[in-house]
């Protein structure tokens, strides 16, 4: 008969523990699709998650009342473009100002939401019109050289939020918007040191692919926006 003393047992059971943790973590690393372009490895889907890095929750905010209230409150938050779960499958959440801002991680653990400098390192690996080698452009017929893979997921309009929730619909830019040709924007950062991210409180920095001329730029956006995000490997 085998006698395992106390501390056998302990040991055990620590050792199964860390291979349990171990296997778990793999799992979590093999469900991120990425793709290397240049030195730079992607995510090839847009985040759609609802937890931070550290398991903490974000909430949902549906209604133009609920987004509104959560940016006033300094609130993480996301939605589905026209708060419909079936765009979420395709194009991932919508996240606001707070959640890509929060030190609390967005991105899953080992990526990070870009910075400008890091977004325009992958845009200057390609010509003009570069939305085209990131994905779709000229109604889907993009080559997607690079792999990105980008969609044209459109975006919750914050500048119908400047004098408070506004009555009619504020989702734009997805195929088929009567308000105009659709597009994508990602949210990027500013890394002005080592330490800590710093945003320009009223205009947070984007990437924007249009659909029109197929162009791929950097611009800003209103703090009362929801846009997409991707994560770039640490």
């Amino acid at each position: 008969m085998i006698n395992f003393k106390i501390r056998d047992m302990k040991r055990i059971t620590l050792l199964a523990a860390i291979v349990a943790f171990s296997i778990n973590a793999h799992a979590q690393t093999q469900d991120i699709k990425t793709v290397k372009i240049g030195n730079q490895t992607w995510t090839v889907e847009n985040l759609n998650v609802d937890k931070f890095s550290d398991g903490e929750k974000i909430i949902e905010a549906k209604t133009n009342e609920e987004w509104f209230k959560a940016y006033n409150t300094g609130q993480p938050a996301w939605c589905y473009f026209n708060n419909d779960p079936n765009n979420g499958l395709k194009y991932g959440k919508l996240y606001n100002y707070w959640a890509f801002i929060s030190p609390k991680g967005i991105c899953p653990k080992g990526f990070h939401v870009p910075t400008i400098d890091e977004f325009k390192a992958l845009l200057n690996l390609f010509p003009a019109p570069k939305a085209q080698f990131l994905g779709w452009v000229s109604f889907g017929n993009g080559s997607n050289q690079s792999g990105f893979g980008a969609l044209p997921c459109g975006h919750r309009d914050g500048s119908m939020f400047a004098s408070g929730p506004p009555d009619e619909p504020t989702f734009h830019g997805l195929p088929g918007d009567k308000f105009g040709p659709p597009f994508a924007k990602f949210w990027l950062v500013n890394l002005k040191d080592q330490d800590r991210f710093t945003i320009n409180h009223y205009n947070p920095n984007i990437v924007i692919l249009k659909e029109l001329n197929g162009d791929a730029s950097i611009g800003s956006e209103s703090t009362f926006s929801g846009c997409s995000c991707r994560c770039l490997k640490n």
